[in-house]
């Protein structure tokens, strides 16, 4: 079983991480037998030769407050994680043309594979 839990938390530019959040979202879900993609490399240059049939999860979601947040992914166990990727794009999302609207991907943050991580300003309403 592939578990994945994504959290989603607005944060202050000018305070340590997490500080004067105003909300968080929280998601977790199974990929496991899911639809699958040809991902994006983690540059967004160009699809993944390696990552061909990769199963995927998507959320739409638009933010409230205009400001920096921060996008963590997390395979589950930790223990013992499988290689996730996270990606943002603004605007739709299609399988069959995932460099469409992609804005910000990562892979194996720190080096540590199961664990994805960006921080990126949204605007108030933007999918």
């Amino acid at each position: 079983m592939r578990t994945f839990s994504m959290i989603v938390k607005p944060i202050a530019l000018a305070a340590p991480l997490y500080a004067g959040q105003a909300s968080a979202a929280f998601y977790v879900g199974d990929t496991t037998g899911g639809d699958t993609f040809n991902r994006p490399l983690e540059d967004l240059s160009a699809l993944s030769a390696v990552g061909t049939d990769v199963a995927y999860e998507s959320f739409k979601f638009s933010g409230d407050t205009a400001g920096s947040y921060s996008f963590r992914s997390f395979a589950l166990p930790l223990a013992n994680p499988w290689d996730n990727f996270l990606i943002l794009h603004t605007g739709a999302f299609d399988p069959a043309s995932a460099l469409t609207n992609a804005t910000i991907a990562n892979d194996d943050f720190n080096s540590n594979i199961g664990r994805s991580c960006f921080n990126l300003t949204l605007s108030t309403g933007v999918a």
